[in-house]
């Protein structure tokens, strides 16, 4: 989709997008590149995509009280805990660690790859915008 700004300057466009019906238990992203009139990219970004007829705990239904894993999320990390194990996701870096119900650690310093490394200005925002800075 070709942008009419000029340099330096902002345009605000809408993406046609489809989602399909069935999409409604599903993590959905949008990846927006950007390219140059060379045809080189120029950057990239991924937004999460928030369906209003989700619902993000459809994966537990079937299962019983018993067994079913309990999901709890804060400001520092998102964790879900079955009687046998415990996964974390720690918000900040996006590190994941599995658990064994012990406490033994079974999986530790796994990271999201971002697809790319960030601009120094992305980089410098990456605390208030919530983009992980590194992945490994």
């Amino acid at each position: 989709m070709p942008l009419l700004a000029a340099a330096r300057e902002k345009e605000t466009v809408r993406v046609p997008v489809t989602i399909p019906d069935d999409a409604t238990e599903d993590v959905l992203a949008l990846e927006v590149r950007c390219i140059d009139e060379a045809g080189l990219q120029i950057n990239e970004r991924a937004v999460r995509l928030d369906l209003a007829r989700g619902d993000r705990y459809a994966w537990l239904a079937g299962i019983s009280d018993a067994q079913k894993p309990k999901v709890s999320e804060s400001n520092s990390e998102v964790k879900i805990q079955h009687p046998r194990w415990v996964l974390t996701v720690a918000r900040p870096s996006g590190e994941l660690t599995i658990e064994d119900h012990t406490g033994g650690v079974l999986v530790a310093g796994i990271y999201p790859h971002p697809g790319r490394t960030l601009t120094m200005t992305e980089g410098r925002s990456a605390a208030k915008s919530g983009t992980w800075r590194y992945s490994t």
